[in-house]
C-alpha cells in the first residue's frame, strides 16, 4: 500500500487553510443550539464556533459557502 498523506484531507487542516485565507469567523463565546442558524445566516464567511450548546462542543458551518472556499476544498484555486 502506498503512503498517502491523509493529513491534508482532515477538516481541521482545511479550516486552518480557510483561516489563513481570511475566510473564517471564530466565535469564542458560548452559543445556544437555538441561536446557531441566526449566527450562520448573519455571516458570509465560514463560522467556527468554539462553545456550542450545554456540552460546549466545537462546530463549523458554511465551510463551502462561497466559490473561493469550494475551490480551496477541491485544491483548484
Amino acid at each position: 500500500m502506498s503512503d498517502i498523506d491523509t493529513e491534508k484531507f482532515r477538516l481541521r487542516k482545511f479550516i486552518e487553510k480557510l483561516d489563513e485565507m481570511g475566510e473564517v469567523t471564530t466565535v469564542d463565546t458560548p452559543v445556544e443550539l437555538t441561536n446557531l442558524a441566526a449566527e450562520i445566516e448573519a455571516n458570509e464567511k465560514a463560522v467556527l464556533f468554539k462553545q456550542v450548546g450545554p456540552e460546549k462542543l466545537e462546530l463549523v458551518a458554511n465551510v463551502n459557502g462561497s466559490r473561493a472556499r469550494l475551490a480551496a476544498a477541491l485544491d483548484v484555486e
